[in-house]
């Protein structure tokens, strides 16, 4: 089948644009899938948002927007329509097929009450909307894999896990009487959580799809190898908080069952994300799908730890952070291990529902000649280096 005829027919409406995988699916339905028409929602100025493209794919921007299937509407999610004027919000009605919702505020820091102010309002008054487009054939929601976080480590099927009262629970959170995100791994997991149950029983008759990614890693190579707006990828955050303890000692908590990380710590590269989603809806699925490091290669925590050494000078590699495990859970962990302390569960997020996904083509997911070991080595070296120009002023190329 082929994913530019299908495409070219498609009038989509995107949010979230400017992140990592926002501005990969856009990149990829502009250029390579040549969509009919995009309706790219920005929350300021259409100049802003390109000055974030222009640094995060300074190469591809023009491309893009020469593309002539682009067009900018400005709004506020945070209002009712997005305060869209009536001719925009016609305009979307008579034109759009295809939602794809994927801004978000990913911070792990947010308060519960501002994650759900910014995850799930938003996408319940954008699943609202969408019930107005008479042409709709998919409404695709980018949840996180992480929204299962409340869950025991094994297995984490493709499924919809029910909350009891959501409606009442959303509304407590948000008068401030309940601040409770307990069992999950931080309050943007458990918004993501309400959001999946919400937007599904709120609208029945949407044709809803949720993507739950695991950890969004940089490029493999759609726009661009390494492609990662700054502060967009968690793993890239991690190496760098080590990078940023020369000489020190990091602990980490130990997997469950294990003195060392053994466990998988689940990441995929973006560009695999957005085959995946795309993939699916051309397929027409309907309900959970997840994008895992199933679908590219599964890493541990100690593989990812020597990938640390792998990819650092050896010039350097003697002044690098010791890494400790430890199965002691009262022992004082790295400030790191806090913040990402997803970093010790040893769950399996099953992607049944990606086997049947095409291998090659412009949303291909086989890997061809793709080299990991490769790709890793120079990703921490690009960290690396970002970090040591800033703290020691290193020439820029070693």
């Amino acid at each position: 089948m082929s994913k530019n005829i299908f495409y070219s027919s498609q009038t989509i409406l995107l949010t979230g644009a400017t992140g990592s995988l926002g501005g990969c699916v856009l990149f990829k339905l502009a250029t390579v899938l040549q969509a009919r028409r995009i309706f790219v929602l920005v929350r300021d100025e259409v100049a802003s948002a390109i000055s974030k493209w222009r640094t995060s794919m300074p190469q591809q921007l023009e491309e893009m927007l020469i593309s002539g299937c682009i067009t900018f509407i400005i709004g506020d999610m945070k209002l009712p329509d997005f305060g869209l004027d009536a001719t925009t919000l016609e305009d979307l009605r008579a034109e759009v097929t295809i939602v794809i919702h994927a801004a978000a505020n990913i911070s792990l820091k947010s308060s519960l009450r501002q994650a759900m102010l910014e995850n799930v309002v938003p996408a319940l008054e954008l699943g609202r909307m969408a019930g107005h487009f008479p042409n709709l054939i998919s409404f695709v929601q980018i949840s996180s894999a992480y929204a299962c976080s409340f869950l025991p480590d094994g297995p984490v099927q493709e499924t919809l896990f029910p909350i009891q009262d959501p409606s009442g629970i959303l509304q407590a959170i948000l008068e401030g009487s309940n601040d409770d995100w307990g069992g999950y791994s931080w309050p943007y997991a458990r918004s993501k959580h309400l959001m999946e149950v919400l937007l599904s029983s709120t609208f029945p008759k949407l044709p809803l799809l949720i993507v739950r990614p695991t950890s969004i890693g940089p490029a493999i190579d759609q726009p661009f190898q390494l492609y990662g707006p700054p502060g967009s990828i968690p793993l890239d955050t991690f190496f760098a908080g080590l990078f940023s303890l020369p000489g020190q000692t990091a602990v980490l908590p130990a997997a469950n069952r294990s003195a060392t990380g053994a466990n998988i710590v689940d990441e995929i590269p973006v560009d695999l994300v957005a085959n995946i989603l795309l993939q699916h809806i051309q397929l027409g699925t309907r309900g959970v799908v997840h994008a895992c490091s199933r679908d590219y290669v599964p890493k541990t925590m100690n593989q990812l730890i020597e990938e640390l050494y792998d990819g650092t000078p050896r010039l350097y590699q003697k002044d690098l952070v010791k890494v400790k495990f430890t199965q002691n859970t009262t022992k004082e962990l790295s400030r790191i291990a806090k913040l990402y302390c997803m970093s010790h569960r040893d769950w399996d997020f099953k992607n049944d529902k990606n086997k049947d996904l095409e291998g090659s083509g412009p949303l291909g997911m086989d890997l061809g000649h793709h080299d990991a070991v490769g790709f890793a080595r120079r990703r921490i070296r690009k960290i690396w280096l970002s970090i040591s120009h800033h703290e020691k002023g290193l020439p820029s190329r070693l």
